[in-house]
């Protein structure tokens, strides 16, 4: 295994409660529901990221954030290359971020949602060129994706399927037009109002793609 087998990741315990259909869906939700965040705090736990792939009586709770121009509301795409998730590699998306770590629990305070948004923060700022203060003041919870039928590529492997054991909470970054990335893995990068070839996208921007005139109803302009 690899080093990032091993890194620390932010889980909840996968059960009824947590989900809104037992299919795959995206549920909107601006601002979030706050029992339902408090349940998913409450039984949150880090643990290894390899016992986290393969144990689907747990979900990784992953950061999804839509950034989009301002003042158009057409939506950051880009294609995955390289960066070590084959089952992404070559897909395009709509989404920024990736596993919450236990760094994101400042001062060994507690597990709590800001824990979530902290990831969050952290994730944008890895991946494209942006202040964090102007990331931590306009950023804003969307909702939530979630795909337990998506194989990912797993078909015949051992193991749940990648949507089993991962669920995303969808936040908005609004920016201005001209978007740099940090990341040599993000290429092809543009904004788009409606993608010509949706099929191309990884399975949560397509999820997100298929409500994105409800969505963009809820993306806030500063």
């Amino acid at each position: 295994m690899s080093e990032k087998d091993y890194e620390l990741v932010l889980v909840t315990k996968n059960k009824p409660s947590i989900h809104y259909s037992t299919g795959d869906y995206v549920h909107i939700e601006p601002g979030g529901n706050e029992a339902w965040k408090a349940e998913v705090v409450e039984q949150a736990a880090f643990v290894e990221r390899w016992l986290a792939e393969e144990d689907n009586s747990t979900l990784q709770i992953i950061p999804y954030v839509l950034i989009y121009d301002r003042h158009t509301k057409e939506i950051f795409s880009y294609q995955r290359k390289g960066g070590g998730e084959k089952r992404l590699e070559g897909k395009y998306s709509i989404g920024i971020g990736g596993h919450i770590n236990d760094e994101d629990k400042f001062d060994e305070q507690q597990i709590s949602w800001d824990t979530v948004f902290n990831g969050a923060v952290r994730e944008v700022c890895e991946e494209i060129v942006v202040e964090e203060e102007n990331v931590k003041t306009s950023l804003h919870e969307i909702g939530i994706v979630f795909t337990p039928s998506d194989d990912g590529g797993k078909i015949n492997k051992p193991g749940p399927l990648v949507g089993e054991v991962h669920i995303g909470i969808i936040y908005g970054l609004p920016v201005e037009h001209e978007v740099s990335v940090n990341e040599t893995e993000l290429v092809n990068a543009t904004f788009v109002k409606y993608p010509q070839n949706a099929s191309k996208y990884e399975k949560w921007s397509q999820l997100i793609l298929s409500k994105i005139d409800s969505i963009r109803t809820h993306l806030k302009v500063y």
